[in-house]
């Protein structure tokens, strides 16, 4: 995408009026709908507070809860 650079709003509003400024006409699809899913809903995560021997140990059950979830 190239980078336009004006000195005033009157040479950008030229720009556009001749048809060679930024289409703004996004649809989004099913694609970006899911993916936009993913940072709107919000994660749950399993109630309560957990104990762990180890730093690995703790690591293990956050990776196994991450797949699951």
């Amino acid at each position: 995408m190239p980078v336009y650079k004006f000195r005033s709003f009157e040479e950008l509003e030229r720009f556009e009026r001749e048809g060679r400024g930024i289409r703004w006409n996004f649809g989004p699809d099913r694609r970006h709908w899911d993916q936009a899913g993913e940072f709107l809903l919000p994660r749950r995560y399993p109630p309560g507070v957990y104990r762990f021997r180890s730093f690995e140990e703790a690591q293990d059950w956050t990776l196994k809860w991450q797949v699951r979830g």
